[in-house]
């Protein structure tokens, strides 16, 4: 009977250890993107974790094609200063306070400064981060004269339903594409529980984005005050998709980054 428990309990512990590491292996994905959220502002790793943000989300992969449009060369040497509001500022000090990883300076269409710096070189694919929102908007503009958003100052619920039941019920389009939505959001990088490092989990646990902004409440009347808000630019997303009945990937793809002369593919990253 003892020899019996033994077995039992040998085979229970096993069990146990298998439903772990089970759990482990399903969640791995989930777990190593949590872990680069948390950690993708850390100094000793920001500027390597910037250019290798493919590495660690789930992202699309936007195709150039046709020649590339290339610019002159006619290199100038940087000033060794710059005067900001009386002050001046020695420019080799400025670039490295400021963690500059590429500078490009370009006059009429020429090319008269390149460099890099922090391990950064030409073919460095860095992350945009809020550049972004200026594509959303340049591809709302296409979908706009397309026909396929019909008046900019309709309520984003008139294409997106679902929003009814969040903060965005009855805000024009235009409000939001002006950051004046009205909606509350925390945008402290720095607080563990701000909005934008809640949004930051929830891509990296790929629970639903869409459930995030339906959390979202409105704290003034939109169309008042301007207030960044990053998830503005998501529901315009989510209207761009809606809209075109395509990514933002492929949208993009189409529209802007087969017909500008791009010299390299770019990639997108995504939500679930």
């Amino acid at each position: 009977a003892r020899g019996e428990n033994v077995r039992k309990r040998n085979v229970l512990i096993l069990a146990v250890f298998a439903a772990l590491l089970g759990g482990i292996v399903f969640f791995a994905p989930e777990a190593r993107r949590l872990y680069n959220v948390i950690h993708l502002f850390d100094k000793e790793h920001i500027t390597e974790n910037f250019r290798d943000m493919k590495s660690m989300f789930e992202y699309h992969e936007v195709h150039r094609d046709g020649p590339v449009r290339n610019f002159a060369r006619r290199p100038a040497a940087l000033p060794s200063h710059f005067v900001v509001n009386g002050q001046k500022i020695d420019m080799v000090d400025f670039l490295e306070k400021t963690w500059t990883t590429g500078f490009i300076v370009i006059k009429g269409e020429d090319i008269v400064h390149e460099s890099y710096y922090r391990g950064n070189d030409e073919n460095s694919k860095c992350i945009s981060w809020s550049v972004g929102k200026s594509i959303v908007s340049a591809l709302l503009g296409i979908a706009f004269h397309e026909g396929l958003i019909k008046d900019i100052h309709d309520p984003i619920t008139n294409y997106l339903p679902v929003l009814k039941d969040s903060g965005y019920d009855g805000v024009p389009i235009k409000d939001i594409m002006n950051m004046s939505s009205g909606i509350h959001f925390d945008e402290d990088y720095g607080a563990f529980n701000s909005d934008i490092n809640r949004m930051g989990r929830t891509l990296a646990l790929r629970t639903s984005m869409q459930d995030f902004i339906l959390s979202l409440k409105r704290e003034r009347p939109s169309g008042k005050v301007w207030h960044y808000v990053s998830m503005d630019t998501q529901v315009l997303g989510m209207l761009l998709r809606k809209t075109t009945g395509r990514t933002l990937s492929e949208y993009l793809q189409e529209k802007i980054w087969t017909k500008a002369g791009m010299e390299s593919n770019a990639y997108w990253l995504t939500d679930s």
